[in-house]
């Protein structure tokens, strides 16, 4: 009987319809652009979800991160300078396992010149757009402080740590990646011992 009754309640409604069709078809494009408008956004959603659930790897329990501005007006040696000042202040305080200095955080995402987004190209040969990889200054305390382990290769030592200004060319001895790039990076083998040169970006090459 309620079916009925919605049926007879209904064929006044399609019969309008069909004898004015472009209201109808305005009305379909009307909700077609809505469910895709509603669609895109909860895609979006969950994307961001997905990224901010990610395990970073790192002790996030025990980890803090202090921002300074004071760079500002300051060449690269004053700069140094007030790091390993305010690193070595911040090691003697009680509780403090370790501390080191870096641009970024893992899973940060930074839109300024200062988080250097790099393209790396899997490669050499390779025609499309390189993907974005963001590269992570660090120094040999980073990974105590981080709290993670390497699962191959070695530390920093303390003199490949460099200071850089500005202005001054990307110049590195060694680096770590992280499990993933190195599995594209090198599919084939051990990303272990590969110059700078075999990643094929500009920006990473000694």
């Amino acid at each position: 009987m309620a079916l009925t009754r919605t049926l007879m309640q209904l064929r006044p409604i399609v019969a309008a319809l069909t004898r004015h069709k472009v209201a109808t078809a305005l009305i379909v494009l009307q909700v077609a652009l809505t469910l895709a408008v509603a669609s895109n956004a909860l895609f979006i959603v969950a994307t961001r979800v997905v990224h901010l659930a990610r395990d970073t790897g790192t002790d996030e329990a025990h980890l803090f991160v202090i921002h300074n501005r004071w760079k500002i007006g300051r060449d690269a040696a004053q700069i140094d300078a007030d790091i390993r000042t305010d690193l070595d202040v911040l090691r003697h305080v009680a509780g403090v396992r370790d501390a080191s200095p870096s641009n970024s955080a893992p899973l940060q995402y930074a839109s300024s010149v200062a988080a250097l987004p790099t393209r790396v190209r899997l490669r050499p040969d390779q025609t499309i757009r390189p993907q974005f990889a963001m590269l992570s200054m660090a120094d040999d305390h980073t990974l105590d402080t981080l709290g993670v382990s390497l699962m191959a290769g070695r530390n920093f030592h303390p003199e490949e740590v460099r200071v850089t200004g500005p202005e001054d060319k990307a110049a590195y001895p060694s680096c770590i990646i992280t499990r993933s790039l190195a599995d594209k990076l090198f599919p084939a083998g051990s990303a272990l011992g590969h110059h700078y040169g075999d990643l094929s970006h500009p920006s990473l090459r000694g």
